[in-house]
Order: C-alpha cells, then structure tokens, then sequence
C-alpha cells in the first residue's frame, strides 16, 4: 500500500485530494472515491464548496452569503463526518473550505494555487446527457485545469477498480504518466494496462517502435498492447466492456476522443463513457 509522500522512480502521489461540494448525488459518489484515493495512499482531503453571489436583489448579498455559509458547512461537516465514522476511513485527514466567487473560475484558480493534486469530481450524465463533459463545471475544469482530474458519473455506483487503463500513444512524455498510474493502481490494488488503439491511418512499424522506446525509458516492463479499432473512441468502448470494472485514464493531448465528444455520436455511445470513472491527465500537445 502507497505511503504519504511515498516516490517511484522520481514520481510521488500527490499528498492533496481537491474534493469540490455541490452536494448533487454526482458529488457524493465522488467523495467515497475521494476517501479510497486517500485512504490508500495517505493524502489529505481538501472539501471545498463554492457559493455564488446572487443575481436578484444584489443589496441582500451579505445576509444570502451568510446564510448560504451556514447551510453549506453544516452539509459538508455532515458529509465528512459521515466518511470518517465508516471504518477504514476514520483516519483520513479532512479540511473544509468555502469560497465564494463563480464556481469555475474559482475552482481553477484554486486548482492554479497547487497544481500537485488530483482533482475529484462527479459529473452528471443525466442532466447533460447530449454533451456529457461538455458544457458544464467539469468540463472546463477538464480541459483548462493543471493538475489530474477524476471525474465519475452519477450513473456509477461506488466500485473498486480491477484495472486502470491508459491509453497511450507511446509518446515521451507517456512515462512519467505511466508511473502516476502505476502509483495509483498500486494504491486501489488494480492492475494497470496501457493500451494503444491502433487506427487504420497510424503506421504500426513506427507505433512498434515508439513502444520499444517507452519500456527502454521505465524501470519495470509496461503491460502494454495494441487494439486494432476504426476510431480512438470504438476502440475504447469495446475494450472497456470486454474487461472487468476499469478506471480510464488518458491525457489531454488524446484530442480524438474530445473531438467525438462534439460530434454526432449517439446517445448510447456517450452513455457508455460516460458510466466509466475516467481520469485526465494534463498532457503535451
């Protein structure tokens, strides 16, 4: 089991979990993940709820903030309290903290004060069912947030994770990735698989090499493998369902699987992403 502050080879688990509170069901099944991630790995738990200032009657801005305090701390301490009483989580450390200000810009300029965390947060594929990720807090904090995001749906009970799968391109930068990974499959007692979905317009002798490549740069042997797929996103969904309970992990230079995303898809092709815990990785173009 990973220790606080523990390193591999040159990589160490960041020691602060950023849990935003929107007290939506999304956000709770965040928060269990939240009190695995820092159970196994020792990290403290930052819950942090955002309150908005009102649009109507600007001049009862104080007594609504005031107001809104009060409520949000008694919820969050409620939530807290009820982790820690759960055994197994009693020693987690935990802080509470409410801001105020618009809720992305707030939350990415917290995330811009210490970009060495993970971020975990729900998302709802309910409620943004035609653009999952899109178009709402999670997305942008995806997309523009410097440190490693975990988002779960709301359509996803809490479950221990098997597998995390990476998908890779084999690229330099993958390795320090690949140990992140390694540290937090360690942590959850998963098995890590990188994968490489492999389209009809890739070059497989030089996707080969670049393999070849990134194991000469780690310290131990990648499970790494090749799927044969028409697009990034076919591949994903097949190999996903073909396997035991997995935790998808790719970096943001993975620009396929936003631009599926946007597009046409079906409502059952982004369902199915959707149900799966996924992990964002802040990565090089």
């Amino acid at each position: 089991m990973s220790k606080k502050g523990s390193a591999i080879a040159g990589f160490e688990f960041p020691e602060c979990l950023l849990l935003p509170i929107d007290f939506s069901p999304q956000s709770t099944i965040a928060a269990r993940y939240a009190f695995e991630f820092a159970k196994g790995t020792g990290a403290r738990i930052r819950m942090i709820h955002v309150i908005e200032s009102p649009y109507e009657f600007p001049s009862r801005k104080e007594e609504y903030v005031t107001h809104e305090r009060m409520i949000a701390k008694m919820e969050m301490e409620k939530i807290r309290d009820g982790f820690l009483e759960t055994e197994g989580f009693e020693k987690v450390e935990v802080e509470i903290e409410l801001l105020e200000g618009p809720v992305t810009n707030t939350l990415l300029s917290t995330i811009r004060e210490n970009p060495l965390q993970l971020i975990v947060m729900g998302l709802s594929a309910k409620k943004d069912l035609n653009k999952v990720l899109f178009g709402s807090v999670t997305n942008r904090i995806l997309i523009e947030s410097k440190a490693p995001v975990f988002a779960v749906s709301d359509q996803v009970d809490y479950r221990s994770f098997e597998r995390l799968v990476f998908a890779t391109d084999f690229r330099s930068h993958d390795t320090k990735l690949i140990l992140r990974c390694r540290e937090l499959a360690d942590a959850m007692g998963a098995d890590l698989e990188c994968v490489h979905f492999l389209t009809p317009k890739e070059n497989t002798k030089e996707i080969y090499s670049k393999r070849a490549e990134l194991e000469g740069e780690l310290d131990y042997k990648v499970v790494s493998q090749l799927v044969v797929s028409e697009d990034f996103v076919e591949g994903v969904s097949r190999y996903l369902k073909s396997g035991p309970p997995s935790l998808l992990v790719i970096s943001r230079y993975k620009t396929g699987f936003f631009k599926w995303l946007l597009s046409t898809a079906s409502a059952a092709e982004i369902a199915t992403i959707a149900r799966v815990p996924l992990i964002m990785m802040p990565g090089e173009a």
